[in-house]
């Protein structure tokens, strides 16, 4: 045996007596895990806009820790064709849930003060629609279908008049900073077999969530069981993982739980 081959040899058997010696531990000190690659969290704040040449709209919403949705918007209808001139601000509410991988959105628009001329007679309205999505990522929208119902009044002839709207295809662009990316941070202690400390859900829109943790280690499987729950109680948030702690990185072999009003599930043992 050459001396340059005993040299690869030695280095290479030293090298695997390292890996079969590398042990998980307990968690200890400060972590930083993305969490995007494992599954999406969707936060829909934001705003959306839209204009198809007749109709533009306006909308602003705010998402919670439980996933409900409040808001705003304003609309401007202008259709030269048939004379109608419409505009209205509509408050919003709404919720996201998931099933699977899929996430959804209910919304209802209610306008309670709309204005504007129909075939130049002035006339108010009021409007409820309500709107069922789901989040395309791969085109970065929310694809659904919306109905509800409209009330017409014309003043100039006392008269006022109800009508379906009927059901139709809906969708929104996603405005830039909805993009699902979310991470969790950590600061843990351990006591023994045990740990406590504190985390922080990240969204990537800036928005943060704090959450306690506790979590016990097993060095039969060297794995870490860890839970995290919203520090203030309210129970918007609970998560679930199993992951291994080695040289100050958690590796994340599962996860789940809730947050954001969506269910969320990651194994490695499903890929």
């Amino acid at each position: 045996m050459t001396t340059p081959f005993k040299i690869k040899l030695f280095t290479l058997m030293f090298l695997v007596a390292n890996v079969l010696t590398l042990r998980a531990e307990n968690i200890s000190g400060s972590y930083s895990n993305d969490c995007t690659s494992l599954v999406k969290l969707w936060d829909l704040t934001g705003t959306y806009t839209e204009d198809n040449g007749i109709e533009t709209e306006s909308i602003t919403m705010n998402m919670d820790a439980n996933g409900v949705i409040t808001g705003n918007g304003h609309f401007d209808l202008t259709d030269d064709a048939d004379s109608v001139y419409l505009a209205g601000d509509a408050n919003i509410s709404g919720k996201v849930t998931s099933a699977g991988k899929v996430t959804r959105v209910k919304l209802t628009l209610k306008i309670t003060s709309g204005t504007g001329t129909v075939t130049g007679y002035d006339v108010t309205f009021l409007s409820t629609l309500n709107e069922s999505f789901e989040v395309d990522d791969l085109d970065r929208m929310l694809i659904g279908k919306a109905s509800g119902k409209i009330k017409l009044t014309v003043p100039a002839f006392g008269k006022t008049r109800s009508v379906p709207v009927p059901t139709g295809s809906v969708a929104a662009n996603l405005p830039d900073e909805v993009d699902g990316n979310w991470g969790l941070t950590m600061d843990a202690t351990p006591n023994g077999t045990k740990t406590g400390g504190t985390g922080v859900l990240n969204l990537s829109n800036g928005k943060t969530i704090d959450l306690g943790v506790t979590g016990t280690y097993s060095s039969k499987n060297d794995q870490s069981k860890i839970s995290l729950k919203n520090a203030d109680s309210s129970k918007s948030v609970a998560l679930s993982i199993v992951g291994q702690s080695i040289s100050n990185n958690l590796s994340i072999l599962s996860l789940k739980g809730k947050a954001l009003g969506q269910k969320l599930q990651y194994s490695t043992k499903t890929k």
